[in-house]
């Protein structure tokens, strides 16, 4: 039967087997549809000139918005509280504790307010008169004004920054024996107060780091209250320049 078989199909003259032929496809099948054209894309041309350059881009982790500032330090006095009369005469140096509060408007200008309120001690002759009467003596001093801040790296780590402000000074000493109290303060414009420091970014909510403050003022007006309680306000007549110089460090919120 394998001769047969293979004589059959070397043998050209044999019938030929037919095949069966494809199943027709069912009714309920569906059509399927000729695969449609693709119009192609329109692209308009891209203009370099309408993309901008790295530089003019926010950098990466900057931020804009309302930011919060907390200072401190230690902050001395020099210059004159009136011509006749030097500020370490009076004042010692003092503690301050500050705030800032303002908006960054773009990631690195800040524009807002400060304050500060600082305590400290006497010196040199009222530190004498106190000591010979025996009376307690401190001091005092109030700063409020206004402030702008230039980031110079809003976006790193490591963000040092330039500061001004202008505004309003009042500092001023009392004296008390534990029944009576004696005081003398002065008041004037702060002209040109002067920040430097830097942010060390812990976190993205929070930056510690070093700050240098140096203000420039002038007293222009002067309040005295005696032991019985009255109180008398003038003016200045031989006004002067004093600096106070700070020292210090502070913690900044949304940096």
């Amino acid at each position: 039967m394998l001769a047969g078989s293979r004589a059959l199909a070397q043998d050209p003259a044999a019938p030929a087997v037919p095949t069966a032929a494809p199943a027709p496809a069912p009714s309920w099948a569906p059509e399927t549809p000729a695969p449609a054209s693709v119009p192609p894309v329109a692209t308009a041309p891209i203009d370099a000139s309408d993309v901008p350059p790295p530089e003019d881009r926010p950098p990466p982790g900057a931020r804009t918005g309302i930011q919060l500032a907390l200072r401190t330090g230690f902050q001395v006095p020099f210059g004159q509280v009136a011509a006749s009369s030097n500020m370490g005469d009076t004042f010692s140096g003092q503690v301050p504790i500050g705030i800032d509060l303002g908006w960054k408007f773009i990631p690195q200008l800040f524009v807002g307010l400060y304050g500060s309120l600082g305590f400290g001690g006497t010196s040199g002759a009222t530190a004498g008169a106190c000591a010979a009467l025996e009376v307690t003596c401190v001091t005092a001093s109030l700063r409020l004004g206004l402030e702008a801040l230039v980031y110079l790296a809003p976006s790193a780590n490591i963000d040092p920054w330039l500061g001004y402000g202008i505004g309003i000074e009042s500092t001023g000493f009392s004296a008390s024996n534990g029944n009576q109290t004696v005081s003398d303060a002065v008041a004037g414009w702060e002209f040109g107060h002067f920040m430097v420091g830097v942010d060390f970014r812990l976190t993205k909510y929070i930056g510690l780091g070093p700050l240098l403050d140096f203000s420039l003022g002038q007293y222009s007006s002067e309040s005295t209250k005696d032991a019985s309680g009255n109180s008398t306000n003038g003016s200045i007549a031989q006004q002067a320049l004093h600096e106070w110089l700070l020292i210090g460090g502070r913690v900044s919120f949304y940096p």
